[in-house]
């Protein structure tokens, strides 16, 4: 069972995106529909979802908690950088 309703959404959905953006958007209003409801179902989703990754996707994955978030990853000390400046 579904997180959410999408009614109505399907129909935006289908006339603004192709097949794959439109699974990816839908996806990602699943993703932040559900943790938004269970805030505490975020650490378990992440687990599965970095779980099926591969290298190069958890390469990409780091760079963007990185450079978009500024957190250090990669085992060291989780640091703020934005704090630093």
């Amino acid at each position: 069972m579904s997180a959410i309703s999408t009614d109505g959404m399907d129909k935006w959905l289908d006339d603004a995106y192709p097949d794959l953006d439109r699974r990816k958007a839908n996806m990602i209003y699943e993703i932040s529909s559900l943790i938004n409801d269970d805030p505490l179902s975020a650490p378990v989703l992440i687990e599965e979802l970095v779980d099926i990754m591969v290298d190069e996707q958890i390469d990409h994955i780091e760079d963007v908690i990185v450079n978009h978030f500024g957190v250090e990853v990669n085992g060291e000390e989780t640091v703020e950088l934005l704090s630093q400046q």
